[in-house]
């Protein structure tokens, strides 16, 4: 019965008509591309207009933009150094949530206060060692010149 479905539904692929792009009219086709075109100037207003109420946007866009920034961010992406910090990050995001969770095993519920400060400085050595420790040893002073960069623009 299987085979009966397939070769049927085979048949139907295969000997349907398909439908001609000269089936379409010409109006609908025009009215679809000035609807495209409406919505895409609605966007492009829009997005304008985001802009130009928001300094930051203006300032984080003209960075972007800058050819500093793009200067700057060359070593990084042609280091092959890259993917060694990725599975460096990785390994380091598993032993810490081991480690996290044997610790948060010890502390009881009743001193909140304790478990409360493990929480919040075990979180802060994660993210100093994922993001300060563990990219300077794989990608250097180039990391730190574009967060230098980052920093010194926003701030």
């Amino acid at each position: 019965m299987t085979k009966i479905r397939a070769a049927f539904f085979f048949c139907l692929v295969v000997f349907l008509p398909y439908p001609t792009p000269s089936a379409a009219s010409p109006d609908i086709e025009n009215d679809q591309l000035s609807e495209l075109i409406r919505s895409q100037k609605q966007q492009t207003d829009a997005y304008r207009e985001l802009n130009r109420n928001y300094p930051a946007i203006q300032s984080a866009l003209r960075f972007l933009a800058s050819p500093e920034l793009s200067h700057a961010t060359r070593p990084l992406l042609e280091n092959p150094q890259r993917m060694k910090m990725l599975y460096a990050n990785i390994g380091w995001l598993l032993f810490f949530t081991i480690f996290r969770s044997w610790r948060m095993s010890k502390l009881t519920s009743s001193y909140w206060l304790r478990t409360l400060l493990f929480k919040t400085w075990s979180t802060l050595v994660f993210f100093f060692v994922s993001f300060i420790i563990i990219p300077y040893l794989y990608l250097g002073s180039p990391y730190f010149k574009i967060i230098a960069d980052i920093l010194k623009h926003f701030y």
